[in-house]
């Protein structure tokens, strides 16, 4: 099947951007206006119900790190080296300082993560101001589908999600990798640049658009 992404010029990102939210606004605007909305605040989410207050990771369960942009929460049974090696799968900007020997494998993957965020907001040619991304990594896919039940109370088998409301990134060491985490990053990019949040269709094209270029 033809990909529209694999021959969109990066030029015509806006334009399509600007004419698929046009022709969306001008039969469904008021619709529209009370969806983007309740995403903004949190009360929807597509394919799911709207999700419940989030409760911070237990300190007993969790470990933490932080870089320039992200703050990143991990399971103790998650291992930092296999999650960093699975975002080196794909060979773009291979920062020297990130290869060094003499830097810890936080450092490697603060500066991975950071390097990742900065391809896509270039890509997108968007640079919203925003907070720092949240990143929650699970151990497995069921971890990591027992707390999409619990924020959304449905059913989800996903590699990873983006909630909004809470900036959050949420995977799984047995599912992470360089692809799945540029996508979710160029989604809350996207919603952080946009005041109204653009339909999600338009936003899955963007998204894949930045997968489908990330080594260019």
């Amino acid at each position: 099947m033809y990909n529209i992404t694999a021959r969109m010029p990066k030029d015509f990102i806006s334009l399509i951007l600007i004419w698929q939210i046009g022709i969306f606004s001008l039969y469904t605007a008021p619709i529209f206006g009370e969806y983007a909305d309740a995403v903004k605040h949190g009360t929807q989410m597509t394919g799911a119900s709207s999700p419940k207050n989030e409760t911070g990771p237990s300190i007993s369960d969790w470990d933490s790190l932080e870089s320039n942009y992200f703050a990143i929460y991990y399971k103790n049974a998650v291992s930092l080296k296999k999650v960093e090696a699975n975002l080196r799968k794909r060979v773009f900007y291979f920062n020297p300082t990130a290869k060094g020997l003499d830097i810890t494998i936080e450092e490697r993957l603060s500066s991975r993560l950071d390097t990742l965020l900065n391809r896509v907001k270039e890509l997108l040619d968007m640079q919203p101001i925003m907070p720092k991304l949240k990143l929650r990594i699970f151990k497995n896919r069921d971890e990591l589908n027992d707390e999409y039940f619990r924020i959304f109370n449905a059913r989800g088998n996903r590699p990873s999600f983006y909630v909004y409301k809470y900036n959050t990134i949420y995977t799984s060491e047995a599912d992470i990798s360089d692809s799945i985490l540029a996508h979710e990053m160029a989604h809350a990019v996207i919603d952080h640049y946009f005041t109204v949040i653009p339909p999600r269709g338009v936003a899955e094209v963007l998204a894949s658009y930045v997968d489908i270029h990330l080594e260019e």
